[in-house]
């Protein structure tokens, strides 16, 4: 080992240290979370999620206490708006296309039990307030919430242990995507892997995109909107196909 490299190793090694131990808090922070915090509170007959705007703020503070901002992950404007856009959105339509028709069938195969979507039954009934409340909470605290933490905070923070190489990108990605599927466990099973299905495709695309947060967003966000206008049309004429 040649004298340069030796001394990046060593100077690599607080900042994994670093990196492990900010990572290790997370995951408590993230079980008493979860532990202590309803996943939904009903406001107004809009239900809203409770979890993500505590894990926000983690990011956020670690971000700070570094002298760093959402920016530097990605979240900042494109030099193509359009591409960015076109990019977000087909994404999000070959998504939501895929786990209707592809991987949905084959998880429902495996597993023998249906996605629970009785949370989203609020929409029966015609219930267009439920519906916009719905697509509200997908632009924000879903799109940007979700993946501001996920993708942005915890996929980069991850990277800093696993190294900056493609492998490293993987590993970081692989555990990312298996945590954001378990977060979504009050779907039942099929909803985890689904979830997980779609949080890859979402990773994927911030990473293909050069880290462009933006992607991710959009992306989430046009998967989401399709999903609830799906299930809100299934409820309305197929109420059984929900539950």
């Amino acid at each position: 080992m040649t004298e340069q490299a030796a001394h990046i190793k060593e100077s690599n090694t607080p900042a994994k240290w670093e990196a492990l131990i900010e990572i290790a808090v997370f995951l408590a922070f993230f079980l008493a979370v979860n532990y202590y915090v309803p996943s939904f509170v009903t406001f107004r007959g809009i239900v809203l999620p409770l979890r993500v705007p505590f894990l926000f703020l983690f990011g956020w503070a670690s971000l700070r206490r570094r002298s760093m901002n959402w920016g530097d992950l990605g979240l900042q404007p494109p030099k193509n708006w359009r591409n960015t856009i076109l990019l977000g959105a087909g994404l999000g339509i070959g998504t939501q296309i895929l786990v209707i028709f592809v991987v949905g069938p084959i998880v429902r195969q495996i597993t023998g039990t249906r996605q629970d979507l009785h949370l989203f039954t609020n929409m029966a009934n015609g219930n267009l307030v439920a519906l916009l409340g719905w697509l509200a909470v997908s632009w924000t605290l879903a799109a940007f919430g979700e993946e501001l933490v996920y993708r942005g905070y915890l996929l980069n923070r991850l990277s800093a242990l696993t190294g900056s190489t493609a492998l490293g990108w993987g590993i970081s990605l692989l555990a990312v995507t298996a945590l954001f599927g378990a977060v979504h466990a009050y779907q039942g099973v099929n909803g985890i892997f689904l979830s997980a299905f779609s949080g890859l495709a979402q990773g994927l695309g911030y990473l293909a995109s050069g880290r462009n947060l933006w992607v991710s967003v959009i992306c989430h966000g046009v998967a989401d909107t399709l999903g609830f206008v799906l299930i809100y049309i299934l409820l309305q004429c197929c109420p059984g196909t929900i539950g």
